[in-house]
């Protein structure tokens, strides 16, 4: 929804996705043990297993978001047989980022769309903005400070998923 903010958060082949509607924040984010998606609004806390590492999420906790930066990302640095990449312009990044010149990436690939990098600074190389079909992403402010440990710890005790 066009009033959420969504927060990326990757360490290495961790990540965390926030997104924040007003006082309620849905996460999903991989721990030692898995996929966990945790609900946050107010003082209420709940969160759940949804995957063990090994396993893919079901449908329902795949945002899709992550997997613009874990796979998409990626295959446009090293593109491999039936990816196209052509470029598609400059976008005007917020200040004080710049520009970010885009490309339109298309073939096999779970995200086809138009991608934004961020081409001068300490953030060059960063994703500043994606569109593809399911909508767009952009970004507003880089906050490159964050604690491993905290970020990647649920608020509460994770239950498993029934079944």
């Amino acid at each position: 929804r066009p009033d959420a903010k969504v927060r990326m958060r990757i360490d290495r082949a961790r990540y965390r996705v926030d997104v924040t509607r007003g006082r309620s924040t849905a996460s999903l984010f991989t721990t030692r043990a898995g996929l966990v998606s945790c609900q946050v609004e107010g003082r209420d806390k709940a969160c759940f297993l949804v995957a063990k590492r090994s396993e893919r999420p079901p449908r329902l906790f795949d945002p899709g978001v992550q997997r613009i930066f874990l796979n998409a990302v990626p295959t446009i640095g090293e593109p491999r047989d039936g990816v196209r990449i052509r470029r598609a312009g400059v976008w005007k990044a917020p200040k004080p980022y710049g520009r970010a010149p885009c490309f339109q990436v298309t073939g096999r690939l779970p995200d086809p769309g138009v991608y934004c990098f961020l081409s001068g600074g300490r953030w060059a190389g960063a994703l500043a903005r994606a569109e593809f079909g399911s909508g767009s992403l952009s970004l507003r402010s880089i906050d490159g400070r964050f604690n491993d440990d905290a970020t990647f710890t649920p608020p509460v005790r994770p239950t498993p998923l029934p079944g």
